[in-house]
């Protein structure tokens, strides 16, 4: 009987767990979109697996992994940084050496614009939780 109580409280415990690592919905892997550019009357637009400059942009161009814990790691053109990130009302800002980048969190997608021109980031994979222990029954 004690064994089934600890199952099923150890059971009840990783749901309750499970649950709230999904409620914190900007944790996950996020890989490049689309990036453009506006200037003047005229702009570009590149998204994933198009032909820039006779190279085609990869999904892994840019990447973000947002982990639980406030870190995360950027890697941008095979070069990775890894930095802490907190929450803000909108989004998430991400600490870098020269300064601090704040992208724009919706509908599964980061989105950052600096003199005129936009990246998107869209989500691939939710961030997960990690338990400090292991379980075995």
């Amino acid at each position: 009987m004690k064994k089934l109580l600890v199952s099923t409280i150890t059971a009840i415990l990783l749901f309750c767990l499970t649950f709230m690592a999904g409620c914190n919905s900007i944790a996950g892997t996020y890989v490049f979109e689309s990036f453009s550019y506006e200037f003047g009357n005229k702009s570009i637009t590149v998204e994933a697996g198009d032909e820039f400059f006779g190279y085609t942009i990869p999904e892994d161009y840019m990447t973000l992994e947002i982990k639980n814990d406030g870190t995360c790691v950027f890697t941008f053109d095979e070069e990775s940084y890894e930095t802490t990130w907190e929450k803000v009302s909108d989004g998430v800002k991400i600490a870098a050496e020269y300064g601090e980048l704040t992208f724009k969190f919706e509908e599964e997608k980061l989105t950052i614009e600096m003199d005129g021109a936009k990246f998107t980031l869209k989500k691939i994979s939710k961030g997960g939780f990690n338990l400090p222990f292991e379980l075995s029954f």
